[in-house]
């Protein structure tokens, strides 16, 4: 079971933040009338529907999650869905546009996925990625997380927790990533985005990402049940509560935006 699996219902509700991050960077992808577009990790589906308004031309959704492809199928049923990661990809110059909206921090083989999306590109085709970036990607987060897993009935636990996410350091490493795997940069900026939100509303953003990895079963080296999670759960809102001004906490995020196009042949 993917780590998504359990909030897929959900998701697109709770996905406030992605869903911004996904607008700007179809703005900054241009997509064409004609253009074949491959959504990278698309989730329940639902920018992979917004794509598909954009184009006449082929889009495909995938994503590891069985979880995200059921709700995409089920909501999308015109549109072409594949439960693959992006690091098992298979096409081989079939698309004009590679999109990966919010998931590049999740992949367990950057590398590999950078040169599999590029692989599905023709000459000269498009690929947009944007993600949260740096380890100091959410000081918002980090802390809420930090002050809940010090919590005296969680904390022992906590100590047991290891980071699922990949980091790359500055938009330098990150280019030459990205280069490496086959890639010409237009684009390669971390830009900090901050937005007030009720404290329910910064609780919905939480869960809708940070948290699957914060009470990932498949992230602490000792065994955790569902009364830790959810414990662990309370205390995040209790933290989110102690963070409000006015009602309201300021959710920041360090964003990187990248844009390439695939190199030609030497």
């Amino acid at each position: 079971m993917s780590t998504f699996d359990k909030v897929s219902g959900q998701y697109q509700q709770k996905a406030l933040v992605q869903q911004a991050a996904a607008e700007k960077l179809l703005a900054l992808l241009n997509i064409g009338q004609k253009d074949n577009v491959l959504d990278v990790a698309c989730g329940p589906g639902h920018v992979t529907g917004q794509i598909k308004a954009m184009t006449q031309g082929r889009v495909v959704g995938t994503d590891i999650s069985a979880g995200m492809i059921h709700q995409a199928q089920a909501r999308h049923p015109l549109i072409e869905f594949r439960g693959v990661a992006a690091e098992g990809l298979d096409y081989r110059e079939e698309f004009d546009v590679v999109f990966c909206n919010s998931s590049f921090q999740w992949f367990t083989q950057p590398g590999k996925a950078v040169a599999a999306m590029c692989a599905a590109l023709r000459a000269g085709g498009k690929i947009g990625v944007s993600c949260p970036a740096t380890e100091n990607w959410s000081t918002c987060f980090k802390s809420v997380a930090e002050e809940a897993g010090a919590n005296a009935d969680l904390s022992a636990t906590f100590a047991r927790w290891k980071s699922p996410w990949f980091w790359l350091p500055d938009e330098r490493s990150y280019q030459n990533l990205f280069e490496s795997g086959g890639f010409s940069t237009i684009r390669c900026r971390i830009e900090l985005e901050e937005k007030p939100y009720d404290t329910d509303q910064a609780v919905a953003v939480f869960a809708s990402g940070a948290a699957q990895g914060y009470t990932g079963k498949e992230f602490y080296d000792v065994p955790i049940d569902d009364d830790y999670v959810c414990r662990f759960n309370g205390a995040i809102r209790m933290a989110m509560n102690r963070r409000a001004r006015d009602g309201k906490v300021t959710v920041d995020f360090r964003r990187l935006y990248y844009v390439g196009i695939k190199a030609a042949r030497s």
